[in-house]
C-alpha cells in the first residue's frame, strides 16, 4: 500500500489454488497515516512469469493522530459574562487558541485553518502508469461504480439541539435591567495554552461587548503524536433588548457623516422606546429621524432606525455614547403585563478617530552627537507654519547608535546589474 509516494504497507499471502481462480480478503488498519489518499497494488507471478496486478484508490478522512476538542460549555451568552471553553488534547501539549467574529471570517473564509487546508499544503505525490521500452502498458479503466464521498466537512459538525428552558416570569415591577458596552474587539481570544499530563484544560473568558457570533478553533503540537487541529467550535452573544451602532472607523474635523442606531427587541411584547446620543464638546449631534413625543413604539422582534448627523470638533480617538431605552407602554396589549413591568437599558460607548483637514507635512531634522565619554545634548528648532491646524502638530525623535541605521532601515537591496536587460529584470523579479 503506497501513501504519498513511498509504501507504507506491503505483505504477501499463498494462495493453495490450482484453478487459478476464486477471492481472498485480508484487513487494513485504516489509520491517519493513510490520508489523504492510499494506493493499494496487488500482484501476482504465473508459473508461466506473466505478472497480473490491479490497484485500488481509497479516499481516507483527511484527519491527523492527535485528536484536539474545544468546545464552550454554553452554546449561548450575555455580553460581559464570563465563558467557559473546554480543550482537551494529547498529555503534556502546547496549544494555540483563537476565537473571532464570524462577521470578519465571512471577509476571508478560505483562510480558515482546517485538517482541508493543512494537507492541502502538503505536496502530493501519487504514482501511476506502467512503461516498459516507451510503451504505456497500464490497462486503462474507467472509475469505479461505487461514486467517492468526500469525508471531510471542511469544519463543520452537528450539535444535538438542547430544550429551550423557559425563565421564569415573575418580575419584580418597574426593575431594570442595564448595560454599558464599550468593548467591541474583532478577535476575542488569540492566546498559548499548555495542556499538562491531564490531556484537557477548562479556561474561562471574559465575553465582549459585541452582539454577533464568535467563531473559535485551535490547534496543538505534541512531541509523540506531533500536530493536531480541531473543529470549529461557535458562541452566540446576544441579549433581547439592544442597539447596534453603525458609524465610520476614521472622519475629517468639521466635516458631517450619519451616525446610524438601530434599535432591536426581542423581548416578549412590545415596548416603548427612546433612544438618545448624550451631548459633548467633542461633536455635534442632530437627529434627521422624526419622532412623536419624543419616543415611539417597537413590536416584539422589530426593528426600529434612528439617524444622527455628527460633526466633530476635536481631534484624535473620540468616543460617541448612545442609550437606548425601553418602557413599558398602554399602546401594547394586556396579555404581557408582567413582562411589561421589566425596563431596559442598553448603554452603548463606541469610538472614531477625527483626523486633521488640509495636507499633511513633515520636517525632518538629523544631528551627529559624538559622546566620547560623556554625556552631550542638541537643542532641535520646532518651527510651525502659521496655517496649521490647530490641535494636528505633533513630534516625536530616534537615538540611533549607528550612523547608517535610519538609512538601512527597511531597505531593499538589489543585485549588482549585469548581463542584458532581460537579465537584470529576472534579477528585479526573484
Amino acid at each position: 500500500m503506497m501513501v504519498k509516494g513511498a509504501i507504507l504497507l506491503s505483505g504477501q499471502k499463498e494462495i493453495r489454488n490450482k484453478a487459478w481462480n476464486g477471492n481472498f480478503s485480508f484487513a487494513i488498519n485504516v489509520s491517519a497515516d493513510l490520508a489523504p489518499v492510499a494506493v493499494l497494488f496487488v500482484y501476482t507471478l504465473h508459473p508461466s512469469g506473466e505478472i497480473v496486478a490491479d490497484s485500488v484508490r481509497f479516499q481516507i478522512d483527511k484527519c491527523f493522530k492527535h485528536k484536539v476538542n474545544i468546545k464552550f460549555s454554553e452554546e449561548q451568552g450575555l455580553p460581559g459574562s464570563n465563558a467557559s471553553l473546554y480543550l482537551q488534547a494529547a498529555p503534556d501539549s502546547f496549544c494555540a487558541l483563537r476565537a473571532v467574529d464570524r462577521s470578519v471570517l465571512l471577509l476571508k473564509s478560505e483562510q480558515q485553518l482546517s485538517a482541508e487546508s493543512v494537507y492541502n499544503m502538503v505536496p502530493s505525490i501519487e504514482l501511476y502508469g506502467y512503461f516498459y521500452r516507451g510503451l504505456h502498458l497500464d490497462d486503462s479503466k474507467e472509475d469505479p461504480c461505487i461514486p467517492q464521498r468526500d469525508m471531510f466537512y471542511n469544519g463543520l459538525y452537528y450539535t444535538a439541539s438542547g430544550e429551550i428552558r423557559e425563565e421564569n416570569a415573575d418580575y419584580v415591577e418597574q426593575a431594570i435591567i442595564q448595560t454599558v458596552r464599550t468593548n467591541f474587539p474583532e478577535t476575542w481570544i488569540w492566546d498559548l495554552v499548555s495542556v499538562d499530563s491531564s490531556g484537557s484544560a477548562n479556561l474561562s473568558f471574559l465575553i465582549p461587548d459585541t452582539i454577533t457570533q464568535w467563531e473559535a478553533s485551535g490547534f496543538c503540537v505534541n512531541g509523540d503524536v506531533g500536530f493536531g487541529v480541531s473543529s470549529t467550535t461557535t458562541l452566540e452573544v446576544s441579549q433581547p433588548f439592544f442597539i447596534e451602532i453603525a458609524s465610520p472607523f476614521s472622519v475629517v474635523q468639521n466635516e458631517q457623516f450619519d451616525l446610524i442606531v438601530n434599535v432591536f427587541n426581542y423581548l416578549d411584547t412590545c415596548v416603548e422606546i427612546s433612544v438618545q446620543v448624550e451631548e459633548s464638546q467633542n461633536y455635534e449631534a442632530n437627529i434627521n429621524t422624526l419622532k412623536i413625543n419624543g419616543s415611539e413604539i417597537i413590536q416584539t422582534g422589530g426593528r426600529k432606525t434612528n439617524v444622527w448627523t455628527i460633526i466633530p470638533k476635536k481631534l484624535g480617538k473620540v468616543n460617541i455614547t448612545v442609550v437606548a431605552e425601553a418602557k413599558q407602554s398602554n399602546a401594547c396589549p394586556n396579555e404581557g403585563m408582567e413582562r411589561q413591568k421589566l425596563n431596559w437599558k442598553d448603554t452603548v460607548v463606541k469610538s472614531f478617530l477625527v483626523e486633521p483637514e488640509g495636507i499633511e507635512k513633515e520636517r525632518t531634522q538629523s544631528f551627529l552627537i559624538c559622546t566620547e565619554g560623556a554625556k552631550a545634548s542638541k537643542q532641535g528648532v520646532l518651527d510651525l507654519p502659521n496655517d496649521v491646524v490647530e490641535g494636528s502638530a505633533r513630534g516625536f525623535f530616534t537615538v540611533v547608535g549607528d550612523i547608517l541605521g535610519l538609512a538601512m532601515q527597511n531597505l531593499v537591496v538589489l543585485q549588482m546589474p549585469y548581463g542584458s536587460g532581460e537579465q537584470n529584470a529576472a534579477l528585479l523579479a526573484f
